[in-house]
């Protein structure tokens, strides 16, 4: 994966070879409050700490760390998070450790990344998915046999894919649970929808 700026929450801890990996080569990791303990745990140190830090113990953060704290109980850390990298011009994040633990805040975190669609591409990556909000057309390498779910929260959105078992043609998912559960034919597929779905992408 290309390198991106790597958020790290406070939800399960991420034990996937490729995330961990993910998190080694980063160049850049922010940590969302005790999200901190996860990359103390691997012995790396983040270049970032925020939130309201409500649930880390800042007297064993690293010197080094910048902390920025924000009390504001009307967003979430994860909000706080994202806004400060909108703006400091980041384009793009890897969100780690968002799923898991709180089926609350893992609900939230996936309804927020469609909000933040058109400010940041947010890319959670759990110890099973690759999940995005995808709005307009997009590409996509991947392994045949691949397991992609197509999920849209907005009704009477008209949507067409390629490459994949069960395609669909400027159509309309006819339920909720409907684009679950689909396959790659190819080494690449894409998708194209007028308004944001999240696509689940099997690791």
């Amino acid at each position: 994966m290309e390198n991106a700026v790597v958020l790290v929450a406070n939800g399960q801890r991420p034990s996937h070879p490729k995330i961990i990996q993910i998190i080694k080569d980063a160049e850049k990791i922010i940590c969302i409050d005790n999200g901190y303990s996860i990359v103390k745990d691997l012995n790396i140190i983040p270049s970032i700490l925020i939130g309201d830090l409500d649930s880390v113990d800042l007297t064993n953060v690293d010197q080094s760390v910048e902390i920025i704290k924000h009390k504001d109980q009307n967003l979430s850390d994860l909000e706080k998070a994202l806004n400060y990298c909108i703006e400091k011009g980041i384009s793009k994040v890897y969100l780690l450790a968002s799923t898991g633990l709180r089926d609350d805040h893992n609900l939230a975190n996936l309804i927020l990344i469609i909000d933040f669609i058109k400010k940041i591409n947010v890319i959670i990556l759990s110890d099973e998915y690759e999940i995005e909000a995808v709005k307009g057309k997009k590409e996509y390498k991947c392994k045949k046999n691949t397991q992609i779910s197509i999920i849209s929260i907005n009704e009477g959105n008209k949507i067409t894919t390629g490459g994949l078992k069960y395609n669909l043609k400027d159509e309309v998912l006819k339920s909720r649970s409907h684009g679950i559960s689909n396959l790659t034919m190819e080494d690449n597929f894409f998708i194209e929808c007028v308004k944001p779905v999240l696509l689940f992408k099997k690791l």
